[in-house]
């Protein structure tokens, strides 16, 4: 009988980027401090779940915000992936007002 996995999508509240209703696509913006304290609160709420392996895209927003969860699991390696990126919005880059 096999086990069935749990998968956990995780994903940054809102950059400073996104406050400002710009379309980040896939520029590699940086988290604010409301995005480092939930990524804090997740960490915590995930603290005693076990966890096999970690994947994210390689933007800075992703890397800070799974550091900061994986805090607690020091043994599973954070593995960058370009291909877990959002689908392209480069196209689209532009400001909302």
């Amino acid at each position: 009988m096999t086990t069935p996995a749990r998968v956990f999508v995780v994903r940054h509240r809102d950059t400073d980027s996104n406050r400002n209703r710009i379309i980040q696509g896939q520029l590699d913006t940086q988290l604010n401090a409301t995005d480092l304290a939930q990524a804090a609160m997740t960490a915590e709420a995930l603290q005693s779940v076990s966890f096999g392996k970690a994947f994210m895209s390689n933007l800075q927003r992703a890397s800070k915000t799974a550091e900061r969860i994986f805090q607690y699991h020091t043994s599973i390696e954070l593995i960058q992936d370009v291909y877990i990126r959002r689908k392209s919005t480069s196209y689209m880059l532009c400001v909302f007002r």
